[in-house]
């Protein structure tokens, strides 16, 4: 996997009034720090890879993953129908592959349904998933605009692949995924952050998150600090609570897939249109 890092800084995370949906609202500042994200999407080849190099470890975590599980085939296509629960497990794996120390402490909660209970452990320095600010701090790239190309569909259709909707909408998808990289533009370096496959981030969906925030400028909201400490979510590890995936896809509008949009569901959701990407603390190189 190939990942760029991302200098720390400062944005405006959400939606003014008028654009998008009221979970967006109020803006507000953060500022992140450093981080090192996956420059595309992960393909089902290296999914393939490293399920099958954990199972041959008797990996606990890979246990119930399939090697082969996307609803479209190909070595190049972004991994699609991963639950939230499947991509913890996911980076765990690779975590001990690469000699790291997994990030997250999984607990199974439902074994027919793939549920499970997660904890961010303090100091790890494994792979993980972004957090919500951190993806949009990506994503934006240094933009204000709806995506990181410009504010119309044909900005977006530079940088990813959305889908259908009505005659209006008619999308550049073709109602399926596609390689990734293969849109023409790639703002930071960074593949695929609008559309494609939905991509799954760390947080806990709140939709008065924003507004419960501090006033002035917000530093890595949604991150485990070095001292463990969390004041944000204190529910983080509760598996009855949905997780935000964010950068639309192949089969949604073109709202879906902006800088600022948020979409959630329950860990345990398995889709044909849901995928991610990962990262690595600052510290910590690939």
């Amino acid at each position: 996997m190939t990942f760029v890092l991302l200098d720390e800084g400062q944005f405006c995370m959400g939606s003014p009034e008028g654009v998008g949906g009221d979970d967006e609202r109020p803006q507000h500042a953060v500022k992140v720090s450093a981080f090192l994200i996956g420059k595309s999407e992960v393909t089902q080849a290296q999914w393939r890879a490293v399920v099958s190099a954990a199972k041959a470890a008797n990996d606990v975590d890979v246990a119930a993953l399939d090697e082969d599980h996307s609803e479209f085939e190909g070595d190049r296509l972004p991994v699609d129908s991963a639950s939230w629960c499947d991509v913890t497990r996911f980076a765990n794996a690779l975590s001990r592959l690469n000699g790291r120390t997994p990030v997250y402490e999984i607990k199974p909660v439902d074994e027919l349904l793939g549920d499970c209970s997660v904890r961010w452990v303090a100091g790890a320095n494994g792979y993980r998933l972004p957090t919500e600010a951190e993806w949009e701090y990506a994503a934006r790239a240094g933009t204000t605009t709806a995506y990181a190309t410009g504010d119309d569909e044909a900005a977006l259709a530079r940088a990813g692949w959305y889908g259908a909707w009505d005659d209006k909408n008619v999308g550049n998808s073709g109602s399926r995924t596609h390689e990734v990289c293969t849109a023409p533009e790639k703002p930071w370096g960074l593949c695929d952050l609008h559309g494609n496959v939905w991509e799954w981030v760390f947080d806990v969906y709140d939709e008065k998150a924003y507004s419960g925030r501090a006033p002035g400028l917000n530093v890595n909201p949604g991150r485990l600090s070095d001292s463990g400490g969390w004041a944000e979510l204190a529910a983080a590890s509760d598996h009855r609570l949905p997780r935000v995936f964010r950068g639309g896809s192949w089969r949604n509008r073109s709202q879906h897939a902006r800088s600022a949009a948020r979409s959630a569901h329950k860990p345990f959701w398995r889709e044909w249109e849901q995928g991610f990407r990962l990262v690595l603390s600052v510290s910590e190189r690939p």
